[in-house]
């Protein structure tokens, strides 16, 4: 409601867009490419106090000290419209039961996404222990030491086998400049003719 224009008397069209017709699946369109029209109804709040509210809003970002902040928030995205998932607070339908945070994807239906309800913390036990593991993985040294020396040798067997590479053709360069050079040689002698020399140096270049 506070960066609402509406209130000021502004009208904001465009706001989303099917992606398909065929999926009709929603997204919201970039602020840049939405219509604005101003002035379009009487406005309930004056321009000087709505900009006001937005630079209070600007100054607190993501300072806002949240009642649950979870240690995934913000890192989830949906597979299907590539939206944050939203974190939300849900009890089951026992009495006096205490609420649990799942993992959703918001108005799934109109973006054609599938359903999605997964509990928060049994998910967040679970990354945890994919990261510990990976984590010990790389802390033992036995390990460490021989997945580095894996990556040692293969770049090793590179550079081998790029220098084997390297030499075979110096070693051709330098049979080619013998030859010239004894062609050259022959020319100066008369034993072979200039033109001949030429066409022969030119075959050997290409």
């Amino acid at each position: 409601m506070l960066k609402n224009e509406v209130y000021i008397g502004n009208t904001i069209q465009n706001k989303k867009s099917v992606v398909s017709y065929k999926v009709h699946k929603i997204r919201t369109v970039e602020k840049e490419n939405q219509i604005r029209v101003d002035s379009t109804h009487e406005p309930i709040i004056d321009k000087d106090t709505f900009e006001k509210v937005q630079c209070i809003l600007e100054k607190r970002g993501t300072n806002t000290k949240l009642k649950y902040d979870y240690l995934l928030r913000g890192l989830l995205y949906c597979y299907h419209c590539k939206r944050k998932l939203q974190i939300v607070l849900k009890k089951n339908s026992k009495r006096n039961s205490t609420s649990h945070p799942y993992i959703t994807c918001s108005n799934y239906r109109k973006r054609g996404c599938h359903p999605l309800n997964i509990n928060y913390e049994r998910f967040e036990n679970h990354i945890i222990y994919v990261v510990k593991k990976i984590c010990n993985i790389y802390a033992n040294k036995e390990i460490f030491y021989s997945i580095y020396e894996k990556s040692q040798n293969k770049t090793l067997d590179i550079l081998g086998r790029y220098k084997k590479k390297i030499e075979l053709i110096d070693k051709s360069i330098l049979a080619i400049n013998n030859n010239l050079d004894k062609m050259y040689i022959d020319k100066l002698q008369g034993i072979i003719l200039e033109k001949d020399y030429i066409r022969v140096s030119r075959k050997i270049y290409i």
